[in-house]
């Protein structure tokens, strides 16, 4: 069996490390015998967005490639339900850590980690609004944590910020060369005109790379893309 590996780092110091999933997911494939065919990482990107460059990538990936999404834990594909749920009637998912999972089973973890995402946020609200109760309240020491916590706060979003751009460059490069050897692949089989491209697309369940559906002025636009990058 074919596999699309896709690793998810959460910011520093929080979630499950990039060596530590490709170990749980190397495991799992030589245990299984499966086939590696492709894997795609998604750096700071928080387990509760739909949005990731490298998620979608990696499902195009499995549908060109005829494969199974493999993770580590349910977690490090998402921490919603829903959203699991949209994904596992996209493409197959295989989770390491469970390698003779079914859909059920999975849907269920999935369950499990969104109410300990929920926790989480509730624990680390509640603490939060003590700090700051104590700091209004005139404690010196708790007015100097609320002011580091900002002063991180403002750090990590402008170094999220940045890192998000790279890796949504890295991650658009390797979809746009997905999705032109596709288009290449629709152009041999006779559909040669942006309106049937973008028909192709569709029908094989090929989104673009915000998860719509292709429509003849997006294959224009990407097609002209690939021109101007040659």
């Amino acid at each position: 069996m074919n596999v699309v590996t896709y690793y998810r780092i959460s910011k520093k110091g929080t979630g499950l490390g990039l060596e530590s999933q490709k170990d749980y997911c190397d495991a799992a494939i030589a245990s299984n015998s499966w086939s590696e065919v492709a894997t795609f990482t998604d750096d700071g990107i928080s387990g509760a967005l739909s949005k990731r460059p490298g998620l979608q990538a990696a499902m195009e990936a499995c549908k060109k490639h005829n494969a199974c999404l493999l993770v580590a834990k349910v977690d490090r594909l998402s921490r919603d339900v829903e959203h699991t749920a949209s994904i596992m009637k996209q493409v197959c998912v295989k989770v390491a850590t469970m390698p003779n999972a079914d859909n059920f089973q999975i849907h269920l973890f999935a369950a499990l980690a969104q109410q300990e995402r929920e926790f989480i946020a509730q624990r680390t609200k509640a603490a939060l609004k003590k700090l700051k109760d104590r700091a209004e309240s005139g404690d010196t020491e708790a007015q100097k944590k609320v002011a580091n916590r900002d002063a991180q706060i403002h750090n990590v979003q402008k170094l999220g910020q940045q890192k998000s751009a790279q890796v949504r460059q890295a991650m658009s490069q390797d979809y746009l060369q997905m999705i032109e050897d596709t288009m290449l692949a629709a152009e041999a089989k006779g559909f040669n005109s942006y309106r049937k491209i973008a028909e192709y697309m569709n029908t094989k369940g090929i989104r673009t790379i915000t998860g719509k559906k292709w429509s003849v002025s997006t294959v224009q636009r990407l097609k002209g893309q690939s021109e101007r990058a040659m």
